[in-house]
């Protein structure tokens, strides 16, 4: 179990990585909020002895994945209309932000591994693992992304730019 001081650390390094894991699933910031917020309350919570940094870094990448289903899942959202779309995430670069189009653009099964991949560093293998579906977040998975990025991008998308961190 953490405690307050360790969570808070924990709190202030991971949050950010958190919310881009779950934007990345809902594409809207009132719902990213919720699952981002479950899942601190849930670190909080937690009985788990972490053994390292990697360790609940991987625990709150699967506790983040797990809660965007089980939000995904409610009832509530199969019954509503959307009011209005939500608006995208302000970029410096107008080049980030062409890029964050075209990977918002690709089904959640292509985008989430290429975000974990390219954005959060995971290898193709640990990709599969930490999704917890060695099927949908395969490395064919992956590569069946980049593809469809490309594709999707008339061929314009380069993995250079897939690199670059600042989402």
């Amino acid at each position: 179990m953490l405690t307050e001081q360790e969570f808070r650390r924990a709190a202030e390094q991971y949050l950010d990585m958190v919310y881009r894991i779950a934007l990345n699933w809902f594409r809207c910031p009132a719902d990213a909020d919720d699952a981002v917020q479950e899942t601190m309350l849930r670190l909080w919570r937690s009985e788990t002895d972490f053994q390292n940094e990697d360790h609940l870094r991987r625990w709150l990448v699967r506790v983040t994945l797990n809660e965007c289903r089980r939000i995904s899942r409610h009832p509530w959202r199969k019954r509503t209309v959307p009011l209005e779309e939500c608006p995208p995430p302000v970029f410096r670069d107008p080049a980030q932000s062409s890029l964050f189009q075209e990977v918002m653009a690709l089904p959640s099964n292509y985008r989430l591994p290429l975000y974990l991949h390219y954005y959060e560093g995971y290898s193709a293998a640990e990709v599969g693992g930490t999704a917890g579906s060695q099927d949908l977040y395969s490395p064919d998975a992956l590569g069946t992304g980049q593809s469809e990025a490309e594709n999707t991008a008339g061929g314009g998308m380069n993995h250079e730019r897939l690199i670059q961190r600042d989402l």
